[in-house]
């Protein structure tokens, strides 16, 4: 059985809200740690204020309203790399490696978003040829 568009976003939504929810668990375990460096915390800050920054917001809004935008799927991007980005920042030492890496995450991020934006293509041509 195929998806429709609207189960499509609804799915979406779902794992977008997860991923977030994990992200914001993972900073509230790491900050109990009472040996954390200051630096830590106020990385783990930043990234807290990222996930709960309007962009986020927006996303929330428009998935659970069935819109997926191109602004959305711009937005979900941005937020996926700027997340990759905090976690490859604090797993390398080296420069180049953290360049690399970053970069393979902004291409994976795109490739994500672009096959999004076909399957949501797709789906609505489904949807619309079935009335």
């Amino acid at each position: 059985m195929m998806l429709s568009y609207s189960q499509y976003i609804s799915n979406w939504h779902k794992v977008f809200e997860d991923y977030i929810q994990c992200t914001l668990g993972f900073i509230a375990k790491q900050m109990t740690f009472s040996d954390l460096p200051e630096e830590g915390k106020l990385r783990l800050n930043t990234l807290k204020l990222l996930l709960e920054d309007q962009d986020v917001q927006d996303v929330r809004d428009d998935l659970s309203n069935g819109i997926a935008s191109d602004l959305t799927l711009e937005k979900t991007e941005i937020i996926y790399n700027e997340i990759a980005s905090f976690f490859i920042d604090i797993t390398s030492n080296d420069d180049k490696v953290k360049s690399m890496m970053k970069e393979c995450a902004k291409m994976y991020e795109h490739y994500q978003k672009e096959v999004t934006r076909l399957q949501m293509r797709l789906l609505k041509n489904k949807d619309s040829n079935l009335y």
